[in-house]
């Protein structure tokens, strides 16, 4: 099932995200961390948001994932992201 069908079935808050240039080596890895690897920063700056907001019910960090206009969320305005999608935020 492809992340925009997930999106579209989804009951509770959903976010998929995609890193342009991501693989299974480096991006969201310890590796990847170690290295500095622009895409691994950047989702675990994603994890720990949608942690806190989900789990948290912290505003700041709900930010990161809505924000009223399309494009408009926090992370929307990353460079890096192939797609973003979302649901129920």
């Amino acid at each position: 099932m492809n992340p925009e069908m997930l999106v579209t079935n989804a009951k509770g808050p959903m976010f998929v995200a995609n890193w342009e240039g991501g693989d299974h080596v480096t991006t969201e890895t310890v590796a990847g961390s170690l290295t500095g690897d622009k895409g691994s920063l950047q989702f675990t700056r994603l994890y720990a948001a949608w942690f806190r907001c989900t789990l948290g019910d912290d505003p700041v960090a709900c930010k990161m994932f809505t924000g009223g206009a399309p494009g408009a969320c926090g992370i929307c305005k990353d460079t890096g992201w192939h797609s973003l999608t979302s649901k129920n935020l």
